[in-house]
């Protein structure tokens, strides 16, 4: 799967946050984004994810067998993982809910969630399962960890994470950087 970007433009007011003529990220990339604060990045991963709508271009996804716009369709969705920001957990369920419940929206039985948590019990520290802790009481760190591991659990040919960094521990950040490489 490949992301092709065209044209791409957006502003806020004067502001140009996003102007892109042309680029693509091929199947199998690790690309990794790095900018000043305010620079564009969270922007044009808003765009990618059809969460904000351009001013003008356009975002594809593409394949031997698939051209489709993002903005076009809700089709990318099924092959398309994403952390941006703890907007995307629901914050008054245990991880171990959130977890279930994303499991059941990609067609995961339970002993296909337990297979995926295991390979992620070093990143997870014994601080995220069976703590009974809502996700709006956890550290910014755990719910980083919950946004990535909930991103990464459809097994997507896509996986979009914003500043996956961000309040990890350096063992956590070395984990999570292990885990994208080989999942």
């Amino acid at each position: 799967m490949e992301i092709i970007i065209s044209n791409l433009k957006k502003n806020f007011g004067e502001k140009v946050a996003v102007n892109i003529d042309s680029f693509n990220i091929h199947s199998e990339e690790i690309l990794g984004l790095v900018g000043n604060n305010g620079a564009g990045k969270s922007t044009l991963f808003r765009l990618i994810l059809d969460l904000i709508k351009a001013d003008e271009g356009i975002v594809r996804m593409s394949n031997d067998s698939i051209d489709i716009n993002v903005a076009e369709t809700e089709e990318w969705k099924d092959w398309t993982g994403a952390y941006v920001d703890d907007s995307f957990l629901i914050d008054y369920l245990t991880p171990d809910e959130y977890f279930q419940f994303i499991a059941r929206i990609c067609g995961r039985n339970p002993e296909e969630l337990q297979q995926f948590l295991d390979k992620f019990k070093h990143f997870m520290a014994d601080e995220i399962l069976g703590q009974k802790k809502l996700i709006r009481n956890l550290s910014a760190g755990n719910k980083q960890k919950v946004g990535i591991m909930a991103a990464m659990l459809l097994q997507p040919q896509i996986l979009i994470l914003d500043e996956p960094f961000n309040f990890l521990d350096p063992s956590s950040q070395s984990a999570i950087k292990h885990l994208i490489k080989t999942t």
